[in-house]
């Protein structure tokens, strides 16, 4: 396995084989490099920026690009070598040089692969919506250059190249104004001719066109008051593509379709109601699929159709009342169905809980505000049951369910006319602060959507009056505990060295600065889901938090025993040199032990 040490002998070595060994050789190197960057546990950061750098520096992987480019006799040999180069250093690869190879390659997945890096290099925030050094213009010609010769490339390169269009679309649309018609006019014709047709559909194509669609769409919308026509094309191929009875060997296309329904759901949502029912079907069972990317669309894309639904379900209660009753009825059978489910698994109630949430306006309309609390009690008592029974366990990917948990909860409240008291008070209480204890075992890519789940909780409940102070004391108050109750720092890098090797990272206080740093900071709130509510009261959430947290660290320091004794006698033993220095105000605690966790009736 390679080290940190041995990244700059492989890149020796890897530039000596392009030009005396084989394809294998290089390629061997290459996956030693890879599984140092992607699939080995982190390392520290200032480990993994060397060894970046070095990737870039004289004898790197561009100089090894270079050398390919140059091997025409070889070009076979090194194509997948090349490949997994690229793949390594896609985060890092300047613009010029990429073109550069492109145009020295004749290797059809070396070209596609340049494609597929301008389209993520597109997506970079430095990069995405400042042209300069990024030559909008002249890849668009390029993209279209190419496929003036359509018939000599193969589908991976085409697929490529309409990702590309996309991405530039999304990413430059000021510069993309006057091909948006055409590029779009491009994907549903060869949507048509591989969906419609009589031949064998090519899946690379198909899933390029959707992707791009996913890009384009994002500034040239195609909703029904745009171009009803094409619109409803855009959406009848995408849903084409999710029935699952295809039995599609590759899930690529699948997946475009996917992202593009959670992206841009609201311009097909007449279309989505019509097709209520196969729609769910299907979403529901790629939400349950066995690969995890596959879900992760999966599970937008569901979330966008049931509050898209859900909007038109109220919009649509009086000039299609019949049908939107029974709409609403299936649905929340469904939803209800996952969630009283004996073996229902943490993505069957992810879903069931984000219906829940959609559907309880339309609840409001069809059967009444106290049905709403019905629903927000069977929700709330599944919770406990899944976050709350294996208290102090690992819980898998439970744990990234969760903040849509409580987001879900926290709309429910919106729409109830009931007060927030009793069981229902504890059990939002319970979550939330296990919420705060799972915090430093999630992925960075969560932390912003805990913050945000736990804002717009405290959002609902502000209206409450009473149960919101109260709820807002004992959360603060619970979550600082567990916040606080860890070795400090160096106990536990001590801890850890000791220890050994270790892939998890010892918690500290520190794991939650960035929890409380959203909580009262202003950054947090300007998410565009919160948008509707008032600047005043958000202010004030904050404000309340701060208070509460000013508060719970005063009751702490004053529950917490500092008695100290003065033991001069062991600090001569310890320290010889300070044995004169008798009047030190040093001693030991009479109580060292960690303060107890628990939830208390104060």
């Amino acid at each position: 396995m390679v080290q940190v040490m041995d990244v700059e002998d492989c890149l020796s070595k890897l530039n000596t084989a392009v030009k005396e060994g084989t394809g294998r050789d290089c390629k061997k190197l290459l996956e030693d490099i890879h599984h140092f960057f992607f699939s080995r546990p982190l390392v520290e950061d200032s480990e993994s920026g060397l060894a970046a750098a070095q990737l870039l520096d004289a004898g790197g992987l561009l100089d090894f690009l270079q050398k390919v480019g140059d091997q025409q006799q070889k070009w076979k040999d090194l194509e997948e070598p090349g490949k997994l180069a690229l793949d390594i250093i896609q985060e890092f690869l300047p613009l010029e040089t990429c073109l550069s190879l492109f145009r020295r390659t004749k290797s059809g997945k070396l070209r596609s692969g340049c494609f597929w890096v301008l389209s993520s290099l597109a997506a970079i925030p430095g990069i995405s919506g400042n042209s300069d050094g990024f030559d909008v213009p002249g890849l668009t010609n390029l993209c279209f250059m190419e496929l003036t010769q359509f018939y000599k490339l193969n589908p991976t390169e085409v697929q490529a190249i309409f990702v590309l269009l996309g991405a530039l679309a999304e990413h430059f649309p000021e510069f993309m104004v006057r091909h948006s018609n055409k590029i779009l006019d491009l994907y549903l014709s060869e949507l048509k001719k591989h969906m419609d047709g009589a031949g064998d559909p090519k899946f690379p194509i198909i899933c390029g066109s959707l992707k791009g669609l996913c890009g384009l769409l994002s500034h040239f919308t195609q909703s029904p008051e745009d171009d009803p026509q094409k619109c409803k094309l855009i959406f009848s191929y995408a849903y084409k593509v999710l029935n699952p009875n295809l039995n599609l060997s590759r899930y690529e296309a699948v997946r475009a379709s996917l992202e593009l329904i959670g992206k841009h759901g609201a311009q097909f949502a007449p279309h989505m109601y019509d097709n209520f029912k196969n729609l769910y079907e299907w979403l529901s069972n790629w939400c349950m699929n066995l690969n995890r990317e596959n879900r992760k669309v999966a599970f937008l894309a569901m979330e966008t159709f049931l509050t898209q639904v859900a909007l038109l379900l109220v919009q649509y209660k009086d000039d299609n009342g019949k049908k939107s009753q029974q709409i609403f009825e299936y649905l929340l059978g469904e939803m209800r169905k996952k969630l009283m489910s004996v073996e229902g698994n943490a993505r069957g109630v992810s879903v069931a809980i984000k219906g829940f949430g959609a559907l309880a306006a339309p609840a409001v309309h069809f059967r009444g505000p106290a049905h709403v609390a019905v629903m927000f009690n069977e929700a709330l008592q599944q919770g406990q049951i899944l976050f709350l029974r294996d208290e102090g366990k690992e819980i898998d990917e439970r744990v990234a369910t969760l903040p849509s948990f409580l987001e879900s909860l926290a709309l429910i409240v919106t729409h109830m006319d009931e007060g927030i008291y009793g069981s229902r008070h504890s059990g939002l209480e319970r979550l939330s602060v296990r919420l705060v204890e799972l915090f430093p075992l999630m992925e960075t890519a969560y932390h912003f959507l805990c913050s945000r789940a736990l804002f717009k909780l405290f959002y609902s409940i502000h209206t409450r009056g009473p149960a919101y102070v109260s709820f807002l004391h004992r959360f603060v108050y619970q979550s600082l505990l567990r916040s606080c109750s860890h070795p400090i720092v160096q106990e536990a890098e001590m801890q850890r060295q000791t220890s050994g090797f270790s892939s998890r990272k010892p918690i500290t206080y520190r794991e939650y600065l960035p929890l409380w740093e959203d909580l009262i900071g202003k950054k947090a709130f300007s998410d565009a889901s919160l948008i509707d509510a008032g600047m005043k009261k958000k202010e004030e959430v904050r404000e309340d938090i701060f208070r509460e947290l000013i508060q719970a660290s005063i009751m702490l320091l004053q529950k917490l025993d500092f008695v100290a004794l003065r033991n001069a006698q062991v600090l001569t033993r310890k320290f010889p040199l300070l044995g004169r220095l008798n009047d030190l105000p040093v001693g030991t605690c009479t109580n060292p032990e960690t303060f107890s966790i628990q939830f208390e009736d104060k």
